[in-house]
């Protein structure tokens, strides 16, 4: 795999991805995507790409409110 990071200006971030192992793939793919940069007093919000930030309400820290899977963790 091969990434390159480019700033194309102050405000946004580029990534360019190919993965090629032939051991797996019939040919190389590539990925590539560019994000907006936050500005410098943003606040960063907590993301989670499986709940798609939709439900973010009922993630909690606390084992006691989150369910049985998070007691079985502790």
């Amino acid at each position: 795999m091969v990434e390159r990071w480019t700033r194309p200006d102050a405000d946004h971030i580029h990534v360019d991805m190919v993965i090629e192992d032939p051991k797996f793939y019939t040919k190389p793919f590539t990925y590539s995507r560019t994000w907006v940069a936050g500005k410098p007093d943003e606040e960063i919000q907590e993301y989670a790409c499986s709940e798609n930030n939709v439900d973010k309400d009922h993630l909690d820290s606390d084992p006691e409110r989150s369910g049985p899977t998070a007691l079985a963790a502790i």
